[in-house]
């Protein structure tokens, strides 16, 4: 007969299984259901402020008002009050599985599509924390408080850093809590959103394709410049970036819009498509508001292109004037004419302006493109074969005060 106290005469305590600065976490039997539980328990004296004490306050009343099939379930919390060892307890269902770090750890490399479960799996609970009122944002969303049960179901974990926008907005700012690499610049500052999570879920994807810390790789143009060490499908190169976007009113706004990402956009691997030619190309049109009629085609991860749409009544306007300015001219020309041959020469300059007019109604007739890339934007219409590419660091000198030249 097993003669361990039980904590507040319920909990059997089976063995520890964590251990931190000011706590440990202990695997545990509910006597009450038999149910296997996990206890999160704080040591009071060995606070180094009561910020602590709030956190974990905070993480137990978060807890007991959420309600997910794929969040532990709150239990209980009760303090210890011993004046030996004065503590407070945090009782959660126990889910027996490994957190992503160490499965990566063991040497596990998950695939495009296992990825973009994950991603959408935390983007679900996500969408219900966000969803709460007030808007409940994790804070410290990273591979280690994401766990794969035994039976491949994802949940997330460690509510410890948890705050709602309310407060947050309210007051300004925050504690900064997180994990370094996965939080984003905002969040360094002291203040979260909702997009907040978003960016770590991007971080930890990162994470998981690349073996890298997002601390350790290098960041260029103050994002994280995370491509030079993962291969992934385009799909997922377009959920990171977009969640990735260190300034937070250009990054997706919330969890719907960046789970319709990966829903939308579900490309193969880039390492198993074909080399691409000009027969073997394969574009994908983006979706745009209803009636319009400019296309944007991705070619592939790296260029997009846009296509402006013909306009004939212009051109037909441009045909009517031409039309009427060539016969007032012809018949000036040939009056002209009949006087003093020199004094005719004064209508060449016109006869050119009828040129020009022609030739707006026919660029009216043929489209015109604007390609994108990481380095160069290129400017190309029909009419004439014209074409012009704008390297970025030309655009910045524009947008300081340079001209742009005309194509």
């Amino acid at each position: 007969m097993n003669k361990t106290p039980l904590l507040k005469k319920r909990y059997h305590v089976i063995n520890q299984i964590g251990e931190g600065g000011m706590g440990k976490t202990y695997l545990s039997t509910d006597t009450k259901t038999d149910r296997s539980v996990v206890i999160k328990m704080l040591h009071i004296r060995k606070l180094d402020d009561w910020k602590t004490l709030e956190l974990f306050d905070r993480e137990a009343r978060t807890l007991k008002n959420i309600d997910h099939p794929f969040i532990p379930d709150y239990i209980d919390f009760f303090s210890n009050k011993s004046e030996n060892d004065p503590s407070y307890y945090l009782v959660q269902e126990y889910i027996k599985g490994d957190n992503l770090e160490k499965i990566v750890s063991q040497g596990k490399r998950f695939t495009d599509e296992q990825v973009t479960v994950i991603a959408k799996n935390v983007l679900s609970i996500l969408s219900y924390l966000h969803g709460l009122r007030p808007p409940v944002i994790h804070r410290d969303i990273n591979p280690r408080n994401i766990i794969l049960s035994k039976i491949n179901k994802l949940y997330l974990v460690d509510f410890g850093a948890v705050s709602d926008a309310i407060r947050s907005s309210e007051y300004g700012g925050s504690t900064v809590v997180g994990t370094f690499g996965f939080m984003p610049p905002e969040q360094m500052m002291g203040s979260a959103v909702p997009s907040s999570d978003l960016y770590s879920l991007a971080a930890t994807l990162v994470f998981l394709l690349s073996h890298k810390m997002p601390g350790s790789i290098p960041v260029k143009h103050m994002k994280l410049d995370y491509k030079p060490y993962v291969k992934t499908s385009a799909a997922l190169f377009r959920f990171i970036d977009a969640c990735l976007e260190p300034d937070v009113s250009h990054r997706v706004a919330n969890a719907q819009d960046a789970l319709a990402i990966l829903e939308n956009h579900n490309l193969p691997s880039m390492s198993k498509m074909p080399r691409e030619t000009a027969d073997t190309k394969e574009t994908k049109s983006l979706a745009l508001p209803f009636g319009s009629l400019i296309k944007v085609t991705n070619m592939d991860v790296d260029c997009v292109s846009i296509t402006l749409p013909r306009n004939p009544g212009k051109s037909l306007a441009f045909f009517g004037l031409s039309t009427i300015w060539f016969i007032f001219i012809f018949a000036w020309t040939a009056f002209a004419l009949s006087f003093a041959g020199l004094f005719s020469l004064f209508s060449v300059p016109f006869w050119i302006a009828g040129v020009f007019l022609v030739a707006k109604g026919i660029g009216g007739m043929k489209n015109e493109t604007i390609k994108l890339t990481p380095g160069n934007i290129e400017l190309r219409k029909s009419i004439l074969g014209g074409k012009m590419i704008l390297p970025l660091e030309r655009i910045t000198r524009v947008a300081n005060g340079s001209r742009l030249p005309r194509l």
